[in-house]
């Protein structure tokens, strides 16, 4: 990214390098100039040739300065952009987990609660290993995809219940 084109570049160095010339020209003139009037002429004009060339060359260092910042500044934006691209993503796949273990979890804690026909102790029991065993599900890499009845089962089995759900061995 940059602000001057090549073409403004290239006939901005050509004037930088042509004053830098003209101007090293003229102090060489008034250098080797005995008249005192005409001295004094080369070295107004040695002045103001020379302080164009320094604004010529500032000019071109801050456009360069200006180039880089730009391209820092897209460089940054761009990497917040995917950031929270990430964080977008991230968030969405950790609500897609929560629902699916809220789902598997409403299921078979309704189950617990009829099987013990409400009994708090064994209850309780039962609802703490179904925590433990959910928390484990989540960590597997195919939590996400395994089918919640699928998924149901898997976990009814393991808190020790038996669900039966058709096409689910």
């Amino acid at each position: 990214m940059d602000l001057i084109s090549d073409q403004d570049r290239a006939m901005m160095d050509t004037l930088i390098q042509r004053a830098h010339d003209l101007a090293c020209h003229l102090q060489d003139e008034a250098m080797a100039c005995e008249d005192s009037g005409e001295k004094r002429a080369l070295a107004a004009d040695f002045h103001r040739v020379s302080r164009a060339f320094r604004q010529t060359l500032a000019l071109k260092l801050r456009v360069s300065r200006e180039t880089a910042q730009a391209q820092k500044t897209a460089l940054a934006d761009a990497e917040a952009r995917k950031a929270a691209q990430a964080r977008a993503r991230d968030e969405a796949a950790r609500r897609r987990t929560q629902a699916h273990r809220a789902r598997i979890e409403n299921t078979l804690t309704r189950l617990i609660s009829e099987r013990h026909d409400w009994d708090e102790c064994d209850t309780e029991e039962d609802l703490d290993r179904l925590s433990r065993i959910l928390d484990t599900e989540e960590l597997r890499e195919d939590f996400d995809d395994t089918p919640p009845e699928e998924l149901l089962v898997r976990v009814a089995r393991r808190v020790g219940i038996e669900v039966q759900i058709e096409g689910i061995p």
